[in-house]
């Protein structure tokens, strides 16, 4: 029914409905968030206290090869066993760098068009993957954490090559993006960057579209349930939001919104 049609109490009516349902999503955001510093909490502790138990067993190791000669039947176990324990040992420090997306180092003014092309070009190399890169003119420039934002847009490409094993096209698109209040993505209004990862995938299955941010939750055989998590953690300490929409058999979007930096667009810093 259109608006102007709608008695007063018809319009407090609806906009009582509207403020529940905004309500709804900004509870399940919270709750998606409190998870995921949770399972940070917990990974990082359990990769703190391995790499402090491989320390001991590399330096034992270390001390054991030192008290052999060379030609002894366990050296080269040993030298085995200490190479084993030090890739270990990178493991965990990965693990306690990850940490879905680490704590934000110095936010900075930065121009989003060069990382775009440098991450789409590195991730999207394949010969079976046609890349298209869109970037409008002129895109504003956000204050942010240049290393987790990458890492971000990554975990968005790698998932986008992930489903399509075939080959396919992977388009990545930004724009300047103005939200007036009640409009899309649940922010407060004011300008924003507007980053979206496309696919021709095999899609996401509805009822698995509520769980795709969920820590551990993967439909991949190898995959490891951690890259869209990250993905929505990095993005929410930056005051944005991440969006998904996606059709079976046809692909899937995702979409990032930034906040713009504040002051406008420097000269030829967007570009």
């Amino acid at each position: 029914m259109p608006l102007e049609t709608r008695s007063r109490d018809e319009l407090i009516a609806e906009i009582h409905r509207l403020e529940d349902a905004i309500g709804r999503f900004e509870h399940e955001d919270r709750n998606k968030v409190e998870k995921l510093n949770a399972m940070e909490v917990l990974v990082g502790g359990i990769a703190h206290d391995f790499n402090n138990i491989l320390c001991g067993i590399l330096g034992n190791i270390s001390l054991a090869r030192m008290q052999l000669e060379p030609c002894h039947g366990a050296a080269l176990r040993l030298e085995e066993s200490e190479k084993a324990a030090v890739r270990a040992g990178e493991l965990a420090r990965k693990l306690l760098a990850f940490n879905f997306g680490g704590e934000l180092a110095a936010k900075k003014r930065i121009a989003l068009p060069p990382l775009i092309r440098d991450v789409a070009l590195f991730i999207l190399h394949s010969s079976r993957i046609e890349r298209v890169v869109d970037v409008a003119d002129g895109l504003w420039p956000v204050e942010a954490d240049g290393g987790q934002i990458g890492q971000a847009l990554s975990n968005l490409l790698i998932n986008a090559v992930q489903a399509m094993p075939e080959g396919g096209r992977v388009a990545v698109r930004a724009a300047n993006l103005h939200l007036e209040y009640g409009k899309p993505y649940r922010l407060p209004p004011g300008d924003y960057v507007w980053l979206a990862v496309e696919d021709e995938g095999s899609g996401i299955p509805p009822e698995d579209l509520q769980k795709i941010f969920d820590p551990y939750f993967t439909t991949k055989p190898s995959g490891t349930g951690l890259g869209l998590p990250s993905v929505l953690s990095i993005v929410k300490k930056h005051g944005g939001a991440v969006e998904v929409s996606s059709t079976v058999g046809v692909g899937s979007r995702f979409e990032i919104v930034l906040p713009a930096a504040s002051g406008g667009v420097s000269p030829g810093l967007g570009e």
